[in-house]
This record gives C-alpha cells, sequence and structure tokens, in this order.
C-alpha cells in the first residue's frame, strides 16, 4: 500500500473510478502490422472485419472467473480497452461512441462496462489500426469525456503491462501532465512486485503511482477485493455504484456556471461544453486596474505590473479578496477561483454564499453553508454537519456592521479548506484589517479588464468559424462607445452581433450599442408583458424622457428626487400606474443608471447619447433643440443619425456648418511642392537577369488577422467613463480644433443617413466634407502651436538631444506634417468611409467637382484607400494621375498604398496593379537621364518592396509562434 504514496491517496479509491484492460504494448510497429491486418480484412468485403471480430474474440471465454468476478462486483465504474465482453454479462455495455452511455456510466448511473477502443459485437468502434486510432483521436466528445474522468476522478489502471504506450492514453497522460501540476487527483497502476521499481521509475515525472499487488497474477483477485467500501462510508447510486458527492457537485457548480454564461447562450444546439468552452479565466491584477495600466505606460525599461495566473491564485492561499466594480464579472471570478480551489484539493465542494442572504441573528454564514450543502445533495434535511468545502462569500459588505461582524466571526472559526470573498473596490483595505482582527490573513486579488486577445480568446468560444473578424467589431465598439472592458459587456456585444448575424465592419457601431442595451433592458425576454408591467420598449420611453431632462439641465446627473419626479411625470403623461421608485431600482440594477455621489446618472455617458437620440426621433422639437447647439450635442445628433437614417434636413442642416469663410487651406505644409531629384544609381540593387527570383510572392499562406496597432491602443486604455458633455466652450476652440469637431459630426452623418433617396444632395455634401478635411490638414500641417506640441512630443519620447540641431529640426518639421495627414487619414476612415457613398464619390470625379482643389483630391484618396473597395486601385490611379509630387502624396500617402502590399491584404489579382501605381508615386519624386535609367530605377524600388513583403510575411510568421499568451504579456 505505502508504494501509493500516502494512505490517504489509496483512500480515495473509495470513491473513484477503475480503467481495466489487458493488452500488450502498441508500438509504432505494432500499429503498422495492424494498419496492415486490418487492410487485409478490410479486402475480405464489407462483412470481413465483423466475421473476424465475432469469431476470434466474440467466443473467447474465462478461464479464471475470479479474475473478472472480482472485478464486476466493484461499485465503481469500469473502463476497458478490450473489444471482449467478458465482463459485461452481469453489467451490460457502454460504446465510445455512444457518448450517453458513457456518461451515465462515468457519473454513476449506470453498471455499464466503457469500451474504450470499441466491442466486437460492433465492428464500426473498433480500433485497432492507426486510421481507426485517428478517429478516436479526433472525436470532441470521446477525448472531453476521458479527460473529464481523468480530471476528476482517480483511474486505477488494471492489467496494462505496457499498454499505456497506446496513443489514446499517451495523449491523455501527457494532456494531464501539462495541465495538473502538480495533480490533487492521483492515478494508481497495479503491477507485479517485481515490476514495482521500473514503473516508479517511469512514472517519475507523472500523476500515477505504481502499486503491487503480489508476486503472482492469482494474487490480484484478493487485493481487489480490498476495494471494496466499508459499508456505510460512502453513498451508492441506484445502479449500485459508489457516488462520489463531492466530484457531483463540483460538476453541478460547473454546470450553473455554464447555464449562466452568455457565451453559452450563442452556442444553441451544443449541449457537450465544458466550463472552459464558455468562461474565461478571470484576469487577476495585483493592483487597481488603473495602476497596472499606468504601469504599461511607462517606458519600456522600467518594470511593468503583470497579471497573474489565476489558476495559481485559486490554489495558493488560505483566504482570498477579490475586489471589483460594478458589473465587472465579480461573480462570476468568484464562483471560477472557488471551483479551481475544490478541483485542485481534490474533495472539497465548492458552497457559494451571497452576503445579501445573510441574516442579522445566530449564525447567518454557517445557515446559508448549510443551505448550499443541501442544495446540491451533500448533507440531509436534518444535518447541520459541513463537508470539506471551499467557500465562496460574494457581495460582503463592511457597510453593514451587525451582519459583517457575525460573518467575519465565523469565518475565524469557519473550516473551510480555502475562502474566495468578493468585495467591491474601496472596501478592500478596511476588509483585510477587520479579518486581520479575527485572526486571518487576507490575499488581495483585483479584477482587471480584458485585453485584446482576451476579447478574441471569448469571440473564438462563441463563434469559432468567424471569431476574428467579431473581436475586431467588439474592439471597435467598446473603444468608440468607451464601454467597460469587462466579460460581461464583450459576452453581451458578441451575442449581439451572433443573433444580428452582423459579422462585417460596416456594421454600425450605434445599432450595435442599441442592440447591446436593448439585451440589458430585457429584449427577448419571454418573461416581459407590456399587459401587466414594463417592457423593453416600455422602459427605454422612460430613459428617454430622463435623457431629455438631462439635456434641459445641461448636466450629466441629476438628484434622486429629480429623477423620481421625472419618471412620475412620464407616468402621469401616459397614464401608467407604475412606482418611480421600483422602477429606478431596476435601472440600477440592470446596470444601465447608476449612483455617482447624491446624484443619478446612466452608467456610461454613451448610454445617455443613445437615449437622447431615441427621444429626438420621437419629438422634432426636441430635435431642433439639440441643433442649435450641434458640437455640444454632436455624440446624440451622431446616433440620431445611425437609428434615423433618412433624415436629409439634417444633412442640410450640418453642411451649413461648413460654409464658414474663416476656413481657408494656408500655402505650405503637407501640400508642399517636392522638387525631383536624380536618384543615387551606384547604390542600385542589380537587376537578376537569370529566371531566378530572389523573393517568391506566388507562395501564399494565410496569416491570422493582425490587429497589433488595435492591440496596442485597446490593452493601453483605461475604461474609465468620458464626460457626458465637452467640457471646453464652443466659443474657447481654436479655429483647427473646432473645424476638426464639425468635421467628425458631419461626416458621421452622412455616413449613417444612406437611405436618404436625395443623390444630388449627398454628392454635394460629401465633395464639401473631403475639401474641409483637405483644409484641416493644410491649417493644421501651418499651425504654430502644433510645432510646439510636436516638439515636446519628441523630446519625451526620442533623445533629440543627441541629434544635431539641423537633423533635430528635420525631425520635427517631418512631424509636423505627418500628424495633421494621419488626423484627416483616421477621420476619413473611421467617421466618413462608407461604400453606400461611392456613388456619390464616382459622381463627383466624373462632373470634375472633386478635383476642384488638391486637398479635395487628397482627401478623396484617403477615402478610396480606407474603403478598399472593388477597384479602388483604378479608381485611385485616375484620382492621382494629374497630381505633382507634393509632401502628403510622396511621404504619405505613398506608405497608405504600400501597407496592403507589403501586408498581403490584397488579391493577388490586384497586387500586381498595386505594386505599379506604388511605383509609379516613388517615382514621382526623380528625374532621369534617360529611359534606361528610369527601368533601371524602377526595378530595384520593386525588388525594395518586395523583399519588405517577404520580410513582413516572416515578422508576423514569428508573431504567431509566439502564441497569444506572450503576445498578451507583450
Amino acid at each position: 500500500m505505502q508504494a501509493a504514496g500516502s494512505d490517504e491517496r489509496w483512500a480515495t479509491l473509495q470513491r473513484d473510478s477503475l480503467a481495466y484492460g489487458f493488452q500488450e504494448k502498441r508500438s509504432d510497429e505494432l500499429l503498422s502490422a495492424a494498419g496492415n491486418i486490418s487492410s487485409r480484412i478490410a479486402e475480405l468485403g464489407e462483412q470481413g472485419l465483423s466475421n473476424w471480430l465475432r469469431d476470434d474474440i466474440g467466443h473467447l471465454t474465462a478461464t479464471n472467473h475470479a479474475w473478472s468476478e472480482a472485478l464486476s462486483a466493484l461499485p465503481f465504474p469500469l473502463l476497458t480497452t478490450n473489444y471482449d465482453t467478458l465482463l459485461d454479462e452481469e453489467r451490460g455495455s457502454a460504446v465510445w461512441t455512444n457518448s450517453p452511455d458513457v456518461q451515465a456510466a462515468l457519473a454513476g448511473l449506470s453498471r455499464k462496462v466503457v469500451h474504450l477502443h470499441g466491442i466486437w459485437d460492433q465492428a464500426e468502434t473498433a480500433i485497432i489500426s492507426g486510421a481507426d486510432y485517428q478517429r478516436l483521436l479526433s472525436s470532441e466528445t470521446a477525448q472531453h469525456l476521458q479527460k473529464a474522468a481523468s480530471s476528476l476522478k482517480s483511474l486505477v489502471y488494471v492489467g496494462y503491462g505496457a499498454g499505456l504506450d497506446d496513443p489514446n492514453f499517451d495523449q491523455l497522460i501527457k494532456w494531464h501532465r501539462r495541465k495538473f501540476v502538480p495533480s490533487a487527483v492521483p492515478h494508481f497502476r497495479l503491477c507485479l512486485n517485481k515490476d514495482l521499481a521500473t514503473l516508479q521509475a517511469l512514472h517519475a515525472g507523472d500523476h500515477i503511482h505504481p502499486v503491487a499487488y503480489g508476486d503472482t497474477y492469482d494474487e490480484l483477485p484478493k487485493f481487489l477485493e480490498k476495494l471494496h467500501p466499508t459499508p456505510g462510508t460512502v453513498a451508492i447510486s441506484k445502479a449500485g455504484i459508489v457516488q462520489d458527492l463531492v466530484s457531483e457537485s463540483q460538476s453541478t457548480f460547473s454546470s450553473q456556471l455554464i447555464g449562466d454564461s452568455i457565451i453559452r447562450e450563442t452556442l444553441q444546439g451544443d449541449d457537450e461544453l465544458s466550463l472552459d468552452d464558455v468562461v474565461l479565466p478571470p484576469v487577476l491584477l495585483p493592483v487597481p486596474h488603473a495602476q497596472y495600466i499606468k504601469s504599461r505606460r511607462v517606458s519600456k525599461d522600467s518594470p511593468k505590473i503583470k497579471r497573474l495566473d489565476p489558476h495559481e491564485e485559486a490554489h495558493g492561499h488560505d483566504v482570498v479578496i477579490v475586489v471589483g466594480d460594478e458589473n465587472s464579472g465579480l461573480t462570476t471570478a468568484v464562483k471560477w477561483l472557488a471551483l479551481e480551489a475544490a478541483r485542485y484539493v481534490g474533495g472539497a465542494a465548492p458552497l457559494y454564499v451571497s452576503f445579501r442572504s445573510c441574516r442579522p441573528s445566530g449564525t447567518p454564514l454557517h445557515d446559508q453553508l448549510v443551505i448550499a450543502s443541501r442544495n446540491v445533495g451533500l448533507t440531509g434535511k436534518r444535518d447541520k454537519t459541513l463537508p470539506d468545502h471551499v467557500l465562496a462569500l460574494d457581495d460582503f459588505s463592511i457597510y453593514v456592521p451587525k451582519i459583517s461582524d457575525r460573518v467575519l466571526s465565523e469565518l475565524a472559526r469557519n473550516e473551510a479548506v480555502s475562502t474566495i470573498i468578493g468585495c467591491v473596490q474601496g472596501a478592500e483595505d478596511e476588509l483585510v484589517e477587520r479579518l486581520r482582527a479575527v485572526g486571518l490573513t487576507a490575499t488581495v486579488r483585483y479584477l482587471g479588464r480584458l485585453s485584446s486577445v482576451d476579447v478574441r480568446k471569448m469571440a473564438q468560444m462563441a463563434s469559432p468559424g468567424h471569431y476574428a473578424e467579431l473581436a475586431k467589431q467588439v474592439l471597435e465598439v467598446i473603444q468608440s462607445e468607451n464601454l467597460q472592458k469587462t466579460p460581461y459587456t464583450i459576452a453581451l456585444l458578441l451575442a449581439v452581433l451572433i443573433r444580428s448575424g452582423v459579422v462585417t465592419p460596416a456594421a454600425s457601431q450605434t445599432s450595435i450599442l442599441d442592440d447591446y442595451v436593448g439585451l440589458i433592458l430585457g429584449r427577448g425576454d419571454p418573461h416581459d408583458d407590456a399587459r401587466l408591467g414594463l417592457d423593453q420598449t416600455g422602459r427605454e420611453a422612460i430613459l428617454g424622457r430622463l435623457a431629455q431632462a438631462l439635456v434641459a439641465a445641461r448636466a450629466g446627473g441629476l438628484p434622486e428626487s429629480d429623477v423620481v419626479r421625472v419618471m412620475q411625470d412620464t407616468f402621469d403623461r401616459l397614464g401608467w400606474g407604475e412606482r418611480p421608485s421600483d422602477v429606478l431600482s431596476s435601472f440600477l440594477d440592470r446596470g444601465i443608471l447608476r449612483h455617482d455621489g447624491k446624484h443619478i446618472s446612466f452608467y456610461r455617458s454613451s448610454y445617455l447619447h443613445l437615449f437622447i437620440a431615441k427621444r429626438a426621433i420621437v419629438a422634432p422639437e426636441f430635435l431642433e433643440e439639440l441643433l442649435l447647439e450641434p458640437l455640444f450635442f454632436a455624440a446624440a445628433i451622431t446616433d440620431y443619425a445611425a437609428l434615423f437614417r433618412h433624415d436629409a434636413r439634417l444633412i442640410r442642416k450640418l453642411a451649413e456648418l461648413l460654409d464658414d469663410d474663416e476656413w481657408v487651406a494656408q500655402p505650405g505644409g503637407v501640400f508642399d511642392s517636392i522638387e525631383p531629384e536624380a536618384p543615387n544609381l551606384e547604390e542600385l540593387v542589380p537587376v537578376q537577369t537569370d529566371d531566378t527570383s530572389p523573393v517568391d510572392v506566388d507562395k501564399r499562406e494565410p496569416l491570422k488577422d493582425d490587429t497589433t496597432t488595435v492591440d496596442i491602443y485597446f490593452d493601453s486604455l483605461d475604461d474609465d467613463d468620458r464626460p457626458p458633455f465637452p467640457i471646453a466652450d464652443e466659443s474657447d476652440m481654436t479655429p483647427v480644433f473646432r473645424l476638426m469637431r464639425t468635421l467628425e459630426l458631419v461626416s458621421n452623418t452622412l455616413r449613417d443617413s444612406d437611405q436618404v433617396e436625395d443623390l444630388p444632395l449627398k454628392q454635394a455634401a460629401l465633395t464639401e466634407v473631403l475639401n474641409h478635411w483637405g483644409i484641416f490638414m493644410s491649417l493644421m500641417s501651418t499651425d504654430s502651436s502644433l510645432k510646439d506640441f510636436v516638439s515636446q512630443m519628441l523630446a519625451e519620447t526620442s533623445d533629440l538631444s543627441s541629434k544635431s540641431p539641423k537633423v533635430a529640426e528635420e525631425m520635427t518639421q517631418e512631424w509636423v506634417r505627418l500628424f495633421p495627414a494621419l488626423v484627416s487619414a483616421g477621420g476619413i476612415a473611421s467617421g466618413l468611409a462608407s461604400r453606400r457613398l461611392t456613388v456619390a464619390l464616382d459622381r463627383a470625379v466624373a462632373d470634375k467637382t472633386i478635383f476642384r482643389s488638391e486637398q479635395t483630391v487628397i482627401a478623396a484618396a484617403f477615402f478610396i484607400i480606407a474603403l478598399q473597395d472593388e477597384g479602388w486601385i483604378a479608381r485611385l490611379s485616375d484620382l492621382l494621375k494629374e497630381q505633382g509630387n507634393i509632401w502628403v502624396i510622396r511621404n504619405f500617402l505613398l506608405f497608405l498604398c504600400l501597407g496592403p502590399f507589403i501586408e498581403d491584404t490584397v488579391s493577388q489579382h490586384d497586387e500586381d496593379t498595386l505594386l505599379e501605381l506604388c511605383l509609379d508615386l516613388a517615382q514621382r519624386a526623380y528625374t532621369y537621364r534617360d529611359a534606361r535609367d528610369r527601368s533601371q530605377h524602377r526595378d530595384s524600388i520593386r525588388r525594395s518592396y518586395l523583399q519588405n513583403r517577404l520580410q513582413a510575411r516572416g515578422e508576423r510568421r514569428s508573431r504567431e509562434a509566439i502564441g497569444d499568451d506572450e503576445a498578451d504579456e507583450g
């Protein structure tokens, strides 16, 4: 017995599974031989394998019944790799292809013997050849069930000899060794005394403990009889199998977490899901998220705070305080950590208690734990003795002194294996002190926000086939609407996108936000009945009136009494009998509104803007009020245009904002003409004259979506809410800043007003907007204050002091022109570019109105590049044909065109055309002595671009090889 490692580990067999099988080693040679035999049998016809299994396996009989009787009598699940049914006469058979049968046997609901490699009378289930093994290894259901058994139950390998080298078990053992270090659930391998030392050396690095049962095989039956549990010490199922109540409680706890997952709701029809399939492990930090973000922004040489491993945090502390704010996923995190801790311990049940359910008398914590234990069948109705457990205590509040004092006192006496406490941020320090006062030392961990890598993982859970595009859209919505980067928010957005079938970048972010908020307010909830109470549309009407009241007050929040008054006035006007206090509480619970000091405000400013827009749709006079201060209410007007997409009058009204003559393009800056220069022909790369090419541009491999820039931006920002209205007054804005704000508003409105039927109106507005984006570039690049800003930025981010004055001035001047081009191109790409405006653009090109100025042409070029619609390269070539060699073309627009070529984002059909366009733009900067020089230089530039693309491919593949986890830390 001591060979098992400890008496305690061996005692776990009284509630765990047995794996049984008699087979020889399946080496590669034997698998090959088995494959040959299988092929020969197949040549005999469809019935060949069935006949062989029947004749060679089906007629087997036991010569020593003691073995089979000893095994069959055990009150444990039995699993075998044998094809025969010598053990099945009394217990029946469950084959790996019948997952419900296997699941019932593993759960103790059936006594059937599980045949992991098939059975003789079902030839199609037999695992013989290498191809058969591949079929078994490719079965997600079979592998999930084996992994579940290996994770939660002790397996006893009986009679295997060297059979654990089998490909199926080899992968299972490697998986367990990799995932559970160390393993809290030991496995055992029975062997003869003479083999013990050899097997102990063989399994020194894994979770399998060899146990010797005697000197001869005949001693095995008596040894197996000793494994029978003592009557009354364990629970027995109706099928006569030992029930592992603790393991079942863990499974029930996991099932509840799975059932509560929003991701689970998106996977309709898939009932075989594990917790890892639908719930992301919590993001845990040693410091608050804001401090973590700050550490990521400092210089690369400064130490950065890293995320903690949630698995290790669940295992390594007696008491863990998990700190999070509203809607951060705190409850799920507390439950996940408790379950992980219980699984690690093995013999402990996770028990969840909400502090809000505790009462101020007696033993509030113990009473709730007893209820939780009874609910999962661990204790009887009158039994108040608790099993070994991990306590998950959620919603703990230090501000309820009578109850919190009693609960803390009980925690000091509680015999939980470990305790996970959830509390809101700001209360953790006092909670630590109060725990210390009762003799407990707690470790504080903070819930962090999700990174871009986490978002992609959740998207892959929800929709494996479309996760890259889904994740991209979620990242964009989170940033544009400034939503919280929590699992709840991400999951709801994924649910919205999947339910609506929207998986294209052209989806309106406002409409996605609208659907997201609709889910929060109960859209599709079958329990909502407008005849009996409020439904989603009723709740939206109330919130629209509240948003209008906030606009009237020019404030982000109102005192609670004023909010109640607004709601009561709404009910009086509509003739509803609702109670304002109850409705307000409901909105607070749903996370639509929140207490902000003594005021009530919308939980996020984007919610306020959305409901201002919804109110404007049904109240035209309210829209007129907003249009009196369009820049102040720009966010709400933008949402209005996205929701009410056919308001031609709105386009006319806002386009008038660009008629102001104060915005006139200035000479120089990004539109400076550059004198062509002669190339240095001596430094040209020699052109190969043979058929060999240094770059094989035709060998393409699919590459994963690379959103590095988005990731860096997303992961470096906190998600604190923005002010609901602009802080700066419009009269205090500089002309350049006011133009940028105006362009953002008009661009967004024009883009989203795609159902306006007045095409000449949209063409005129588009031309005017493009012209003013060009003017904005010109004004910004010639603004003296920009140079001061750029100089300061470069001084903080680069070592200008080591540069000569001339080089430093050149760097500064280059950035003074680059910055406006970046802002303008980004504004057009994010706020204006839409395929529904390409017809208007083509009409403007056709009637030459787009060529009214080079500013308009360059802005139109940015529009085309951002959209990259079909035929965009030819359209761009025609647009730029008559343009000279100006700075913005040579030093910015050229690289916008090179990007798709080098990053392999254009089709093979378009890449040659795009390359030729890039070469044309590049050569505008040079003068040549003759056609030969021009051709030679063009070939040199072409070779350089091809080499750059090859290098970029290698870098992308290197990033892929690093993996998502390291990319997240990077």
